[in-house]
């Protein structure tokens, strides 16, 4: 049987290991989004949405005019999955698209701009 000083040394080895993996994943993130409010899951959390740095591109591309189209509060279940374009940033996507958050993908992809609408400018 162990003894509880052996226990305890193995509980903080453990738990350093787990501290270390977790600063590695963090620092590996380049840009970090935040989910909605309005939806079911995490709402209001924070994840990582680029794990690369963006290229001169997607830097200049900027915030594209119109908005995003309503998400739903909870991912409906049926998707047609053509596989959408992640992005960080309004710059990842095609002129006529945005950033937006996909309820279903817990992600942020590319989706059509609603057009007319001014652009909303809002800190992830």
């Amino acid at each position: 049987m162990m003894n509880n000083k052996m226990m305890l040394v193995m509980v903080v080895v453990m738990t350093l290991m787990v501290m270390e993996a977790s600063s590695q994943y963090d620092a590996q993130c380049y840009h970090w989004c935040r989910r909605p409010s309005d939806i079911k899951v995490e709402p209001n959390s924070r994840y990582c949405c680029a794990f690369t740095r963006p290229t001169i591109q997607q830097i200049r591309g900027g915030v594209h005019p119109g908005t995003c189209p309503p998400h739903p509060y909870e991912c409906p279940g049926v998707r047609v999955f053509t596989g959408p374009q992640v992005c960080a940033s309004d710059g990842y996507c095609g002129p006529n698209s945005k950033c937006c958050f996909d309820t279903c993908l817990a992600h942020n992809t590319c989706k059509p701009a609603i057009p007319g609408v001014p652009i909303v400018l809002y800190n992830n």
